[in-house]
């Protein structure tokens, strides 16, 4: 039941209610009429009614965007877009607005924070940032009524603003891969780290794709691996789950070299060695790259290992991702089609491996046009 008073020549409505067992209270002033604080007072009192929490104006994102997660989403969209989701939350809203009550994200704030966004990332990996933004603060306006209106309705995602891709591609060239390969095994005294740049930089697996590989992918007579998924699990004591690949060209058969094949023997072997260190704590997943135990190893701490490599051997950091590029470009570079090396990329299209590496296609045909004049002279 509301209650109201005047407070010099301003109207107020208090309102006592039960929630949960206990009770609460909620109150606002500053109306100008008694009648103005009662209609005001009515709408709150509705919104008690129908379960809303009506002091939910002060939450902030760093309280409501798990609750959204979890509530709205766990178990009603796939694994691998809640994912998706869950990564977007934690590595880039939170970290610009956790602190933030959702009440006071303007249109302004909001459309700045995807402006500076794409600075550094591309046009879709901001796309989707921004569809999780607006897919939750869609459920603080029409179902949770937290809001009014959506702050992030048609905000302007630019072509024009997004850098050029070929600029963010970073690799190793055969110089500097095998000083880097040979740092990690014999400075840092690392196997298990060695053989997955190794084999990131042989096949260009995408890192997803590689974790997920398990021996039964693996045909030594036919010097073949199948990738048929990709590793889901971000987090060591997680289930371990799998999702498909990127896309349907990212389902493929690559053929191995011999020194790849050499590795994955000795990977075998490493492996036998530690289960009889590990006797019955040894884990039996059936996995190719492992940790000690066996166990899956995770995205977030290879990286990790690869930026302090890399800080302390002085070397340049490249991502994960960067070996894949490596692989691409060596590839090119020794002679190979652009059509063989998309199709071992598992691109979607050859044009995008042809845009992707156009830089180095170019410098491939100054080269081819230059050994044809001497070839004429």
């Amino acid at each position: 039941m509301a209650s109201f008073r005047k407070r010099k020549d301003k109207w107020e409505y208090r309102i006592r209610y039960k929630e949960m067992g206990k009770y609460k209270e909620t109150s606002k002033g500053g109306f100008k009429t008694k009648k103005e604080a009662q209609l005001a007072a009515a709408k709150v009192e509705k919104k008690i009614a129908n379960g809303v929490d009506v002091n939910s104006h002060n939450i902030t994102f760093n309280d409501y965007m798990y609750e959204w997660l979890d509530t709205y989403k766990k178990g009603n969209i796939s694994e691998r877009t809640y994912t998706n989701y869950e990564k977007n939350i934690r590595l880039f809203i939170l970290p610009a607005f956790g602190d933030v009550k959702l009440k006071d994200l303007t249109r302004v704030k909001y459309q700045k924070f995807i402006n500076d966004l794409l600075k550094t990332r591309s046009k879709k990996t901001v796309a989707q940032i921004n569809a999780t933004m607006h897919n939750a603060l869609e459920i603080a306006v029409y179902e949770l009524e937290i809001l009014t209106k959506n702050p992030t309705n048609k905000i302007s995602i630019k072509e024009h603003q997004v850098i050029d891709k070929r600029s963010e591609i970073k690799c190793y060239d055969i110089d500097e891969l095998k000083s880097f390969l040979n740092y990690v095994l014999n400075e840092q005294a690392t196997f298990k780290y060695y053989s997955l740049f190794m084999f990131l930089s042989r096949t260009g697996l995408r890192i997803g794709e590689c974790l997920a590989l398990q021996w039964d992918d693996i045909e030594f007579d036919k010097k073949q691996v199948f990738i048929n998924k990709t590793l889901i699990t971000t987090q060591r004591n997680q289930p371990i789950k799998f999702g498909p690949p990127k896309n349907k060209s990212s389902i493929r058969i690559l053929t191995l070299d011999d020194s790849t094949l050499a590795l994955l023997k000795q990977v075998k072997i490493e492996q036998a060695k530690n289960t009889l260190r590990n006797g019955k704590y040894y884990k039996d997943y059936n996995f190719v790259f492992t940790n000690e135990d066996n166990s899956c190893m995770l995205r977030a701490t290879a990286l990790v290992f690869l930026k302090e490599a890399c800080i302390k051997g002085r070397f340049e950091f490249i991502k994960l991702h960067g070996f894949r590029h490596t692989h691409a470009v060596h590839l090119l570079q020794s002679g190979a089609n652009i059509k063989y090396v998309s199709e071992r990329l598992g691109h979607s299209t050859i044009n995008m491996t042809a845009d992707v590496y156009l830089h180095v296609t170019q410098s491939m045909e100054v080269t081819a046009v230059n050994q044809y004049d001497e070839f004429l002279k």
